[in-house]
């Protein structure tokens, strides 16, 4: 899954979403 949104925080290897809050693999 790509983090393509607007609210996209990168941490580590991780992409956080502020949106849920939710982990997403890059």
């Amino acid at each position: 899954m790509q983090c393509s949104m607007p609210k996209c925080v990168r941490v580590t290897c991780l992409y956080k979403v502020a949106r849920s809050n939710n982990n997403v693999w890059c």
